[in-house]
């Protein structure tokens, strides 16, 4: 049987109400903003994250035919590290800056992972203003 959540989730994108955003299998938070943020074309990432990085910037790349770069030093997307998520949890927020953050190697691979699926399901390379939570 459906749980309430899932079934809320099945409402908000059957009326609209979550726009052009869906993601599968729905996260545990999704906030959607108005407006969206052009693809930036950089990754600044923590060290631990490289392999996770470098996997993004090819993901792009193979999407959009742009060169992505990646740093330690600086970029558009910020993959980073913050505590407190788990070993699979992770945040995506595009409210003002792209950031992927995480606990673990694997929580940002789920986040990249969703980033990819929000632009494979969007228009123009664009990222809608949200903050994914799992």
């Amino acid at each position: 049987m459906m749980n309430l959540k899932k079934l809320a989730v099945l409402l908000f994108v059957m009326t609209g109400l979550v726009g052009a955003v869906e993601i599968l299998p729905a996260p545990k938070e999704l906030s959607v903003g108005n407006g969206s943020i052009g693809l930036p074309t950089s990754i600044h990432v923590d060290e631990q994250f490289l392999v996770q990085a470098d996997a993004l910037a090819l993901g792009l790349a193979q999407m959009t035919g742009a060169k992505i770069l990646v740093s330690t030093k600086w970029g558009e997307i910020r993959l980073v590290k913050k505590d407190g998520f788990g070993t699979e949890g992770y945040e995506l927020d595009s409210t003002a800056k792209l950031t992927l953050s995480a606990s673990s190697p694997t929580g940002i691979a789920h986040a990249t992972a969703t980033l990819l699926q929000i632009l494979e399901k969007g228009e123009g390379w664009q990222v809608p203003r949200v903050v994914v939570k799992d």
